[in-house]
């Protein structure tokens, strides 16, 4: 819980609510001018305050643990050639929430860390050929075993979550709702990409006497999470198809910083990032292809 102490004063609260229920009730009752109705009125008070001051006690805390596998990353065809690093911190790791239920009595932890390194490995390994995950910061420049080929780090970091339990009737959904912002870098730790990801989850519950939120939520934190990343590893496959073309143009213009003719004009230029001559002139590979 995040604050023990806060808990503790709403059951003191609710306590003293249902103390004063029942009393006032009694009162009521002795009361020989006074209407039954009233008595019958504070009992029912009492009795809801009651249970929802038992269902406070009996259901507490409850742990979300959502598991994902690797086959729902699975996609046809042949993965990108390259090497991706996913740089994972302790804090990315550890991250939980914790969200109160009013309409189960319960207050849900959601352990999401570690689903979320599942989900991001998963994914980019169904991707790439050569992916690796390290702990703590990456540290620039990082060497590279094969010059030529696509290299990327990868930093993702948790920005918010939030969880909806049914308003009124437990067969209605849970939702989860998660947004990760994403780092990407080179080798020398120039940033490519630095964009947020919002991923949204749901799952009915059903009819019973158990909280539904307990298969409930974790197919929903699930869902989430893989949206959230499935939109992530579109803009990386972009990237990458955008680094296959520099590597290309790399080899017929000349290395960076080399000052090369570009066919579609008679003077030289000094180009210092290949990847804006791809983006403008396009016919550029076209033209040699």
């Amino acid at each position: 819980m995040k604050d023990k102490n806060k808990d503790w004063r709403n059951v003191v609260v609710l306590i003293v609510l249902l103390l004063v229920a029942l009393r006032k009730g009694i009162m009521r009752k002795t009361q020989q001018h006074q209407s039954p109705h009233s008595y019958i009125l504070y009992r029912v008070i009492g009795l809801v305050i009651l249970i929802y001051v038992g269902g406070f006690f009996v259901g507490c805390m409850a742990t979300v643990k959502t598991h994902i596998s690797q086959s729902e990353f699975l996609v046809s065809g042949d993965r990108n050639p390259g090497t991706v690093q996913l740089y994972i911190t302790e804090a990315f790791k550890s991250y939980k929430e914790t969200k109160t239920d009013m309409s189960d009595l319960k207050k849900w932890e959601f352990q999401l860390g570690l689903v979320a390194i599942d989900a991001f490995r998963y994914g980019l390994e169904s991707r790439f050929t050569d992916v690796s995950v390290e702990m703590g910061e990456p540290i620039f420049p990082i060497q590279k075993d094969n010059p030529g080929a696509f290299f990327t780090v990868v930093q993702p970091r948790f920005h918010s979550f939030e969880a909806s339990d049914p308003f009124m009737f437990k067969f209605e959904n849970y939702t989860a709702e998660i947004t990760f912002l994403v780092d990407v870098y080179d080798a020398e730790g120039t940033k490519l990409l630095s964009k947020q990801y919002y991923g949204k989850g749901e799952k009915r519950g059903s009819i019973g006497f158990e909280s539904s939120g307990h298969e409930a939520y974790p197919v929903a934190v699930g869902n989430a999470v893989k949206d959230a990343v499935d939109q992530f590893l579109n803009d990386l496959i972009y990237i990458a198809s955008k680094s296959e073309k520099v590597s290309h143009l790399d080899g017929i213009l000349g290395k960076g910083g080399e000052r090369v003719r570009n066919p579609f004009y008679q003077n030289r230029q000094t180009i210092p990032n290949r990847m804006k001559v791809v983006n403008e002139n396009v016919g550029a590979l076209n033209f040699y292809n």
